[in-house]
């Protein structure tokens, strides 16, 4: 009997329990549903966008690049076969007026270069300027490499002739170290033990100039 009571009890107080489940506390189940389906959608938004994404890019891979055009591209060539230059080993697009790209359409297709007479005759002229452009530059650059060479060439020269000559005559000679705006031959070889064979070669250099 005892057994059957409490039982009793317990069943009445878990009915209780659900009876007084309150509105917040119904919003709070909602509220949880509600995020969990979000996500659930997110993430099969998500997975479908991918593989959309990657049909797209395939699709774009192989479509050929001229405007409004879904075939297929040539093997080696961004357009498809209608668009191409008609030479096997071009993968240029071809000009509207002409089977040929323009580079090609130019020599191979009269009909398309006396059309565009003028037109092409500035294209030569601007690419044998912007060959010659490219030509000047590079020579400027040999130039400008071979003169430096030269004065450092000129002056280990001046340095070998002035040590030898010395300043006996009295006169001033061309010095490229500037020896005498040094009145201590310590200072002079501190700044130009480099240029010579070692510290003491240096200071010898200054008390020959001098």
């Amino acid at each position: 009997m005892v057994n059957d009571q409490d039982n009793k009890d317990k069943n009445k107080w878990t009915m209780k329990d659900k009876d007084e489940w309150t509105l917040k506390d119904y919003a709070w189940v909602v509220f949880f549903a509600v995020v969990l389906l979000g996500l659930v959608v997110s993430i099969i938004y998500n997975i479908a966008k991918k593989i959309e994404d990657a049909r797209e890019e395939e699709y774009y891979r192989d479509k050929c690049l001229t405007y409004e055009c879904a075939n297929k591209r040539m093997p080696g060539s961004f357009y498809c076969e209608e668009h191409k230059c008609v030479l096997k080993t071009c993968s240029n697009e071809h000009v509207a007026e002409s089977e040929y790209c323009f580079e090609h359409a130019i020599s191979y297709d009269k009909v398309y270069a006396e059309k565009h007479k003028d037109f092409i005759e500035l294209y030569k002229s601007l690419e044998e300027e912007s060959k010659y452009s490219s030509t000047s530059k590079s020579s400027k650059s040999s130039d400008s490499s071979g003169s430096k060479k030269n004065s450092t060439s000129s002056k280990s020269t001046g340095k070998s002739s002035t040590k030898k000559s010395g300043n006996s005559s009295g006169s001033y000679k061309y010095d490229p170290y500037d020896v005498y705006k040094y009145r201590d031959p310590e200072d002079f070889a501190d700044e130009w033990e480099e240029d010579f064979d070692d510290w003491e070669d240096a200071y010898e250099y200054w008390e020959e100039s001098r």
